[in-house]
């Protein structure tokens, strides 16, 4: 392995595939799995259960592999699984699962800025973009394309849905639906994130259906959690299964449905 630094320790037992760097006074564990093409910094820590993919950057003293902050971790069966083609930034930490039979996971193709703070059980979809100093509370969810900006703190138990956008510094203390934005002290939903996506060459069709789901679930008087009811029975449908319409509607569905922390607030000037 001629690309790990002499100060490095690879403890045995650990798979390593013959093209991965590591870097000087790096320390992978004897339960460490890596993936070929991937790229770790000097000082980086990776201990425990863990499994990581192809391609991924991983930089300068991060940590990954650790036990999860709760006052009761016992969980011996903790595992942790990266995907491939991540770009995870400095001093990035990612914890162990705390509840049993789940796997802290990060998907494919995020890039996590410096001083990012995964909690244990989180789930990290595909193609989210984390900003520095925001810190992901225990067992929170984000699906696919979220962008969270820099200093935010998401609560235990959040779930944020795809391409949803939230402003720098917000305290995101409950659900954000997909597609919206969220900003404010505490967050609030303030609008659709119709920049990304027309970025991510949404049709006119999709964002027309996406502006109705969010007058029926921000916009009337039933309260947000309950508009799945309106959604399933009244809207759903007029869109035939086979139709990216309808697999829209079906998803923000399943969104609401789930939601454990309730779902944010409207802004009442927006």
């Amino acid at each position: 392995m001629k690309n790990i630094h002499k100060t490095a320790i690879v403890e045995e037992g650990a798979q390593v595939a013959e093209d991965v760097e590591i870097g000087p006074f790096s320390i992978i564990g004897p339960n460490v799995k890596i993936d070929s093409g991937t790229k770790i910094g000097p000082y980086v820590q990776i201990k425990n259960r863990v499994e990581i993919g192809k391609n991924n950057q991983i930089f300068h003293g991060t940590c990954i592999g650790e036990n999860g902050q709760d006052l009761t971790f016992n969980n011996p069966d903790a595992k942790i699984v990266i995907g491939n083609d991540n770009v995870i930034r400095e001093m990035v930490t990612i914890h162990q699962p705390a509840k049993s039979g789940n796997i802290t996971t990060v998907g494919d193709k995020n890039y996590i800025m410096c001083n990012v703070h995964m909690g244990h059980d989180v789930v990290l979809g595909n193609n989210n973009i984390i900003a520095t100093n925001t810190a992901l509370g225990g067992y929170v969810q984000l699906e696919n394309n979220v962008f969270l900006s820099g200093l935010i703190g998401v609560h235990q138990f959040v779930h944020i849905g795809s391409y949803a956008i939230v402003g720098a510094g917000t305290p995101t203390l409950m659900d954000v639906p997909p597609y919206c934005m969220m900003a404010g002290s505490p967050g609030v939903i303030t609008g659709l994130n119709m920049i990304g996506m027309k970025r991510a060459k949404f049709s006119k069709e999709k964002i027309r259906v996406i502006k109705d789901i969010y007058k029926i679930t921000f916009m009337r008087k039933t309260p947000p959690a309950k508009a799945h009811d309106e959604l399933e029975k009244n809207f759903l449908p007029q869109y035939s299964v086979d139709t990216e319409e309808h697999s829209v509607i079906k998803h923000y569905i399943s969104f609401l449905r789930s939601c454990k922390r309730g779902i944010a607030p409207r802004h009442f000037s927006i």
